[in-house]
Formats: structure tokens, sequence, C-alpha cells
């Protein structure tokens, strides 16, 4: 029998609507160790907490469609994506992500923040999406897998099935991004090595040059001002 809500689906809504663990529980009235356990793949919900939490999801313009997350503002949704009115709101900057680079949390949450953004950008759920994020950092293997047919217009998302390599630290970025990218040359992992290869990191300046190669490196700037 399907599951009422995967955690993927639960992950993905809230990014569209910008949520955070704790105010989902506050719409949904589930404990927020629930819905993190939930999330991680620690924790099977009961039918009753999944129905709240979807049931709070769809009350905030979420909508679950073969599958798909997708994000439907209406005048009865309880908050706007962004903050409307005449001046334009800043989310953040440059230096926000290099000093949250420099934290434990920063390092550990990275491959969310660039999850949610894909999500966000999107507004569904990639065919086959993986970031892992907290302890599963430290695990072998793609620190991310993303694979979208849809959209070909956003200059930093590859179409197709892109393996993604991430670094939060302060030195040596430089010498990790060439490790990553000789390793993932010399194995692509069942990719397939003509796909590319995004090397993305929050620090300004993170140096990170394009060259020749099996995978074609695409150079990243996430602490660009936007």
């Amino acid at each position: 029998m399907q599951a009422i809500l995967t955690s993927t689906q639960c992950k993905a809504a809230r990014a569209l609507l910008a949520l955070d663990q704790q105010e989902l529980d506050n719409r949904a009235q589930v404990e927020i160790a629930a819905i993190a356990d939930f999330e991680r793949g620690k924790r099977t919900l009961t039918d009753t907490n999944l129905e709240a939490i979807v049931q709070a999801l769809v009350a905030s313009g979420i909508s679950f469609v073969d599958g798909e997350v997708k994000h439907q503002p209406s005048a009865t949704t309880n908050r706007p994506l962004i903050a409307t009115g005449t001046a334009r709101l800043r989310l953040i900057e440059a230096t926000d992500l290099n000093q949250w680079a420099e934290r434990n949390d920063g390092k550990h949450h990275f491959p969310e923040l660039i999850e949610r953004l894909i999500q966000a950008s999107l507004g569904y759920v990639p065919r086959q999406f993986i970031f892992r994020s907290g302890d599963s950092t430290q695990q072998g293997g793609w620190d991310g897998i993303c694979e979208q047919d849809n959209n070909a217009m956003l200059p930093w998302l590859p179409v197709g099935v892109s393996g993604w390599e991430l670094g939060a630290q302060a030195d040596g970025i430089k010498k990790k991004a060439d490790e990553d990218y000789e390793a993932r040359t010399a194995n692509p992992l069942n990719l397939d090595p003509s796909q590319k290869l995004p090397l993305c990191s929050p620090l300004r300046g993170a140096g990170l040059a394009a060259r020749p190669g099996p995978i074609r490196e695409i150079k990243r700037r996430c602490g660009r001002r936007s």
C-alpha cells in the first residue's frame, strides 16, 4: 500500500513553503522530533500523524499529484513564499553564507540547502534526488544526485542526471574540488561519465575553475548575491 506521505515529499513541501520543522510542528501539531526522525528515515509515523501533516501542507498551498509535490498559492494560503510589498526583501548575502559555512551546522546542512534550492526552483521533486546531510555527509559516494529533464532555464542546474560534490570547509576548498574531480573522473559510480559534475561551495571566491575532462566540471558560486 502506498504511503500517505513520504519523507522526501515532506522535505520538498517544506522547502517550497520555506517552512522549518518547528513551524510544521505548529501547523500539524505533530512533535518536531517525530518530524525530524521521519524525514531522516529513522521513524515511521502513524497514519493519524501523516494525515495531520498532509492536511497542514495542503492548507498552506501544497498539492500532491502523481507523486510530485507542487506549490499552488491561493487566497486561503496561510503564508506566501516571499513577503510582498514595495521594498524587495533581502533574504541572505554572501557574507551570511561565509559565516554560516564556518559553523558545524553549516557544513552538515549545506547539502540540505542545495536540496531545498533545487526543489523550490523546480516546484517539484526530481525523479532521482538524493542529497545527504547531517551525519550522512560522512558516507562515501556522491554528495548528491539529481535527475531532472523539465527545466533547461536554470543555468546552475544541469538537465539530465548530474552528480554533485559539495564542500563547505574554509581551508583547502580548491584541493578538495581537485580531488573530487579526479576521483569522479576515474570512478563516476554508475553515472554516465559524460554527464555534468557540479562542484558547489557556499564560500565566496572558492576558486573552482573549469577544466577539460571526461566529466565536465561546472563552476558554482553559491555565495553570490541575488
